[in-house]
């Protein structure tokens, strides 16, 4: 093998004559760098805040039930001033609920938690009861009179549905709701400690294992790109891709059985835990990884590399957005959150630890299409960089060709390039590890011909390729 011995260039200030090309290149890269940060960072939070602004304007949007059992005089009146006070705070729909379909407490609750964000529930002789203590002297029994139920699991609700009980809203109201004593019900605990850290932390955390190694795989698949067929190439990046992501969806779902904590059998963590939801969780995040690590190499296939911060920045605020804000007390225009993939994973565990508001067709439906569509586009992708690798375009960093960053074609070990005979009596030739992206074409420093020998072209059929400045060859060193 050859060796090539190259004298180093004389060291210049960084103001010098000679680095001026640089200096124009560098700083028009910069500023354009400038401005799409600039842009990228108030897209992507004007996205996420947006999100969160003004979601009290929208609460209205929040319906709790109000289920009037007790069917005489005090329950009305009840049910009337509840009604009326919250209608003058403007906040969450208080609406009055028939009770026609529903035999006791316990079923309201599973409507509640199925359907619905929060109930009160007026107990059932709650009128009599009161009468009998009024004009007989029995005694008053408080207990099962008055409910005030909420779902965590679907989303954190305003927490002050006792006050609202206790105090009536009302004189009246509370002159009668006094000496009673609500029960409090969450039909669908999911307070874990961990809980409302969860889709902030634990997401991000599962990008950031999965873009990571995707940027680096990009350019370690690029010699191979150059080397074999497509369907070869794919077959060999699904699998290790696919590998790698099954192996963080594992973690992900031991991670979050871990942040639960060990009161596993306790009510207020959420369902017991069995086999059946580990692995219905571990679906879950596998899912989640797998439409997003398909986003992301199909983007980071077809994106300049200076275009992936971007890329993530938006991807994870507006992700993050969706699963921290329910898209219910969210502005008109953010509807769109409930299709993205963070989103459908909190819903559906959720679900699987605390039962609520199951919508498993609409959510599986909507994360397997995702799925498809980004592998259908991951391939089709994957294809056009292949063909961009295989003719120059694009470089083993992702650089295009043109760009002031692109380093020129890449190749197998082995294989150097040399310049034309016509291009060695313009210039001398010039090592490739040493030629800097920013050096101007008057700065280039001359190389040493000591070992350089051309192969016949009867052993090596020459691969020629076209860049700004020389034609050149592919060829072995001996």
């Amino acid at each position: 093998m050859s060796v090539y011995f190259v004298d180093l260039p004389e060291r210049v200030g960084f103001w010098d004559t000679a680095l001026s090309y640089s200096r124009k290149v560098a700083g028009k890269y910069l500023l354009r760098q400038i401005i799409t940060l600039t842009l990228t960072i108030w897209a992507a939070l004007g996205l996420f805040f947006g999100a969160n602004f003004k979601t009290t304007d929208y609460l209205h949007n929040i319906h709790i039930g109000v289920y009037n059992m007790d069917g005489g005089d005090i329950g009305g009146m009840l049910s009337s001033g509840i009604l009326d006070a919250m209608k003058l705070q403007g906040k969450e729909t208080f609406e009055l609920v028939s009770i026609d379909r529903f035999n006791n407490v316990d079923e309201i609750a599973e409507d509640i938690r199925k359907n619905g964000w929060g109930g009160i529930v007026i107990g059932a002789n709650l009128t009599d009861s009161i009468r009998n203590a009024l004009e007989n002297g029995t005694p008053f029994d408080t207990t099962n009179k008055l409910y005030a139920m909420y779902s965590e699991g679907r989303q954190p609700i305003v927490r002050n549905a006792k006050d609202i009980i206790n105090n009536g809203g009302s004189p009246h109201t509370g002159v009668a709701l006094s000496p009673i004593q609500p029960k409090i019900m969450n039909v669908a605990p999911f307070s874990f400690p961990a809980a409302p850290l969860f889709p902030i932390i634990g997401f991000i955390v599962l990008y950031l294992f999965l873009m990571i190694p995707s940027v680096v795989f990009r350019s370690l698949t690029y010699p191979v790109s150059m080397q074999v067929s497509f369907p070869t190439l794919f077959i060999w990046k699904f699998t290790i891709l696919f590998a790698w992501n099954f192996f963080v969806a594992l973690f992900g779902a031991l991670a979050f059985f871990a942040f639960k904590g060990p009161n596993y059998e306790v009510l207020d963590y959420g369902l017991p835990f069995t086999a059946g939801r580990w692995f219905a969780v571990f679906g879950i995040f596998l899912g989640l990884t797998t439409s997003t690590i398909l986003f992301f190499n199909a983007g980071i296939a077809i994106l300049p590399v200076d275009l992936l911060g971007t890329l993530s920045l938006l991807f994870v605020l507006s992700n993050v957005a969706s699963s921290l804000v329910d898209v219910s007390i969210a502005p008109p225009f953010y509807k769109w959150l409930e299709v993205l993939p963070f989103h459908l994973a909190g819903n559906l565990i959720r679900y699987v630890i605390s039962g609520a508001h199951p919508r498993l067709g609409r959510d599986i439906g909507i994360f397997l299409g995702e799925v498809a569509f980004w592998f259908v586009a991951w391939i089709l992708i994957e294809y056009v960089r292949y063909l961009w690798v295989n003719s120059g375009k694009q470089d083993a960093s992702g650089w295009f060709y043109g760009y002031f960053l692109y380093m020129g074609p890449g190749y197998p070990r082995g294989v150097t390039r040399e310049l034309t005979e016509e291009n060695e009596e313009q210039e001398p030739p010039v090592a490739e590890s040493t030629k800097s992206p920013y050096a101007s074409p008057q700065s280039e420093p001359a190389q040493s011909e000591k070992g350089m020998e051309r192969p016949s072209n009867e052993t090596l059929s020459p691969k020629s390729y076209t860049t700004k400045k020389s034609t050149g060859t592919l060829m072995t060193d001996k």
